[in-house]
């Protein structure tokens, strides 16, 4: 068994593990079996996953056989009292219930106001303003740069005329000192 074991595939592995699992293997193929699994790692880590699983699906089928048997007898006890009335499953909450009333009804709304807003904003002339808002402050920038070059020319010019008159002033006041 142990050299078969070192050459197995997956679905001899799973048919190994499900027969360990209920019982069925004789003595000496569970020791072996154990001891392989004990040497291999992934093959323990599997061994558990098939475990867990296994056990997963008895709980969901007995849950379910128990769900069906209580059905069952909901439907003997309302037919021996001889009346006809529905086991009313759980209701949902208000707010889910509201939720799933209203769901479609609030997509189309926002969908609406979507389009109402931004048809507003194009019938309104908004973008066509954005356009014409960037013209006019790129010709108020030149319009800016234009009077600043001038104040500077200007600022310039009275400097150089009030540079001049001191000069004047200067050279008159040594021309009246040397005929002194």
């Amino acid at each position: 068994m142990s050299n078969t074991m070192g050459t197995m595939n997956q679905k001899e592995f799973f048919e190994l593990a499900d027969q360990y699992l209920r019982g069925e293997l004789p003595a000496a193929e569970k020791v072996a079996f154990e001891s392989f699994c004990a040497e291999n790692p992934s093959y323990a880590a599997q061994l558990q996953q098939h475990r867990d699983f296994v056990t997963n699906m008895k709980e969901t089928s007995q849950r379910l056989d128990f769900k069906n048997v209580l059905a069952n007898s909901a439907k003997e006890y309302h037919k021996s009292q001889g009346t006809t009335t529905k086991v009313v499953p759980m209701k949902q909450s208000t707010v889910i219930s509201l939720w799933e009333r209203i769901k479609a009804s609030s997509l189309v709304a926002a969908v609406v106001a979507v389009f109402a807003v931004f048809g507003t904003l194009w019938l309104s002339g908004y973008y066509s303003n954005l356009e014409k808002a960037s013209s006019d402050y790129s010709a108020l920038r030149r319009d800016m740069n234009n009077v600043k070059r001038t104040s500077m020319h200007i600022t310039l010019r009275s400097k150089i005329s009030m540079i001049k008159s001191r000069l004047k002033v200067a050279k008159a006041n040594l021309e009246r000192q040397v005929l002194c």
